[in-house]
């Protein structure tokens, strides 16, 4: 989501005749957002936020199918219990706080499959993961050529979405920014 915050909110400020030095993504997408909300249910939302998590704080033991098996309150359980081990969350995080971030989540989501994109009049600097999720493979630029209306300089930097933004690959893409803002600066 903060991929299209970033989009919109330069979009944005182009429209009201402000100077924008330059539009660079993080491995976002925005090639799955017209995705038909009607299909996700409360377990489809926990799943994907379950996912998120688990994947984000590098818990390998994630299970999708076995938390399948278990009732909505036993999967938060499952996953405080699992983050706890890690010592990903604090010990005082209980599962209510948890249900709570789901609810964000969930909002989040909603308003990412609902949110229409208009043109961008310029150029956007994709920094794209190397390793994608097989539903993502077959978007091109992850979906951005359509709202760029000078096109998408791509970038691959090792990893996937998550461990893009974690040593050593942050340092890569640290790099590869940098660079880019400097050529920003001397123009």
């Amino acid at each position: 989501m903060g991929g299209i915050i970033a989009f919109e909110m330069v979009r944005q400020l182009k429209a009201r005749g402000q100077d924008v030095a330059m539009l660079a993504l993080v491995d976002a997408t925005i090639a799955i957002i017209n995705k038909p909300f009607e299909q996700a249910d409360e377990t489809a939302f926990l799943t994907m936020f379950m996912t998120d998590l688990m994947q984000s704080w590098g818990l390998i033991e994630f299970n999708p199918k076995h938390l399948k098996r278990l009732g909505p309150d036993e999967q938060l359980a499952t996953l405080l219990e699992n983050a706890k081990k890690a010592d990903k969350i604090p010990p005082s995080v209980g599962v209510e706080q948890l249900r709570n971030l789901l609810l964000v989540f969930k909002e989040n989501i909603l308003a990412t499959w609902q949110y229409v994109p208009g043109v961008y009049p310029g150029n956007i600097i994709l920094f794209r993961a190397e390793e994608q999720q097989p539903e993502l493979s077959r978007y091109r630029h992850l979906g951005w050529d359509d709202w760029a209306s000078e096109g998408v300089d791509e970038h691959i930097i090792p990893g996937n979405h998550y461990s893009i933004i974690r040593k050593p690959n942050v340092k890569r893409l640290a790099e590869a920014l940098n660079r880019f803002i400097q050529k920003t600066q001397n123009n």
